[in-house]
């Protein structure tokens, strides 16, 4: 991959349009992208937001990155509601994804394989794009007057199986497991019937098949997603208690946190061998993950001891803690309290109220001097960057990636979705691009550049201001 090869391209545009309303759904934020210092030097923390209003990450470990777009994606209630919005990794630039009421975005997740995000709204549960348009689409509709739904929304990694909870309304003391096709139209199946008020419940990552439920106060179980081979893996007693599961990214290690009255422990389940393991947690916390190489835990701690820590699990099955960054979050509230997730093998996304309102942050391995990480432009994928400078007038530089040969159209459009140019529609070699785009006859407003490049496509907005 020649990454330092580039084209320069000038192309005139000789269209004028309208000028443009600006909708909430689409709108473009400035960066708000500030670094900060973290308690391991080669590491730093980058604060995405800095919004006085609430701002959060997704529930526990829900990851909310889409690697192919370097984006982060969030819920944040701005402009009064919540809503879901994303934040540009490359430009900082936050843009709001969603424009509705009753929208529970803290529950909402996001699947890279569709590029979507899924999320309920008072009785339904939706689906939006994460690229303009942003369309939108319901999957179902639960009765309220029956369940609530409760938990995050799981997704396969196909992106076409999505798991929820629904709790039932006059007696707490069950909660129907269901399934639903967001790709191929399978209709919502209650697969199961859980006794005790389902807590969370996370469907297999990798084959989706099993899923990993908590009931509040009471044990950890497992069952199958047509409703078979039930077990409990983790119980609750006076003395113990089981809480908040997640599994490994092998798709076969389910995990808990298992406390008793002077000690912490991760305990893990081998679906498929049954064996069982402990691990002793030298630091007490209150929410865990792990990495992509299943090589490090991380904890986001507890009030008295407001610290993300991570524990590198050493060969004899022993936990080496290593503090990280002081989170500096008092509250033991479930929406404040840093909720993380490991966004690859080294690099966590987690929200905190340290500046007295939820912020999102992104803990970060450093690479060598003046170098950023590899993971800023992914290596063998075709990647489009955010134009710069943004806003602009009259001319912008868009750039992108292409890590082999491909056919590619780079087009423009206004914001009625009408092709007003097209930049580029020819094979193009392995090599980094950079095109001046002149907007010298085009009238102020907003404007969208899509590329597209075998089966990738994405688009970004940008706006010329005269």
């Amino acid at each position: 991959m020649r990454f330092f090869e580039a084209f320069y391209l000038t192309i005139p545009i000789l269209l004028v349009t309208s000028i443009i309303n600006i909708a909430q759904k689409g709108h473009i934020l400035p960066s708000e992208l500030k670094t900060l210092s973290a308690i391991d030097s080669s590491y730093e923390v980058l604060q995405l937001t800095t919004d006085l209003n609430y701002d959060c990450k997704f529930y526990l470990n829900v990851n909310p990155y889409i690697e192919q777009m370097n984006c982060i994606v969030f819920t944040s209630e701005r402009k009064g509601e919540q809503n879901l919005y994303k934040v540009d990794l490359n430009s900082g630039l936050i843009t709001q994804i969603t424009d509705g009421i009753n929208i529970n975005g803290q529950n909402a997740n996001v699947s890279a394989i569709t590029q979507e995000a899924f999320y309920s709204q008072g009785s339904s549960i939706k689906a939006v794009g994460l690229v303009f348009p942003f369309s939108e689409r319901e999957l179902t509709k639960v009765d309220l007057t029956k369940y609530y739904i409760r938990g995050s929304i799981n997704i396969s990694s196909d992106g076409n199986k999505l798991l929820y909870i629904q709790l039932d309304k006059a007696n707490k003391s069950f909660g129907w497991l269901t399934t639903i096709g967001s790709k191929d139209g399978s209709p919502p199946k209650m697969f199961y019937k859980a006794a005790g008020e389902v807590d969370h419940a996370y469907l297999n990552p990798i084959y989706g098949n099993k899923v990993l439920y908590h009931v509040l106060d009471g044990n950890i179980s497992i069952v199958d997603t047509d409703g078979t081979n039930f077990i409990t893996v983790g119980y609750n007693t006076s003395e113990e208690h089981v809480v908040h599961p997640f599994w490994f990214p092998d798709g076969i290690t389910a995990a808990w946190v298992f406390k008793t009255s002077d000690k912490e422990f991760i305990e893990t389940y081998n679906t498929r061998t049954g064996y069982k393991k402990s691990f002793t947690v030298p630091v007490t916390g209150n929410h865990f993950a792990i990495n992509s190489t299943m090589t490090t835990f991380q904890s986001d701690g507890s009030s008295n001891k407001p610290d993300i820590t991570y524990f590198i699990i050493n060969p004899d099955g022993t936990l080496t803690a290593k503090k990280m960054f002081r989170h500096g979050s008092s509250s033991s509230s479930e929406t404040w309290h840093p909720h993380a997730a490991f966004i690859n093998s080294t690099d966590l996304v987690f929200n905190s109220d340290r500046d007295g309102n939820g912020n999102i942050y992104l803990l970060r391995k450093k690479a060598g001097p003046g170098i950023r990480s590899s993971s800023h432009i992914p290596d063998n994928k075709i990647y489009l960057l955010q134009n710069y400078p943004n806003p602009f007038n009259p001319t912008t530089k868009i750039q992108f990636v292409l890590p082999q040969s491909e056919y590619v159209k780079l087009s423009v459009y206004n914001t009625l979705g009408q092709e007003i140019a097209i930049l580029l529609n020819q094979k193009l070699p392995d090599a980094q691009y950079s095109i001046d785009f002149d907007a010298s006859k085009l009238n102020s407003g907003i404007y969208f550049y899509k590329l597209q490049a075998g089966y990738y496509i994405e688009a970004k907005k940008m706006v010329l201001i005269k």
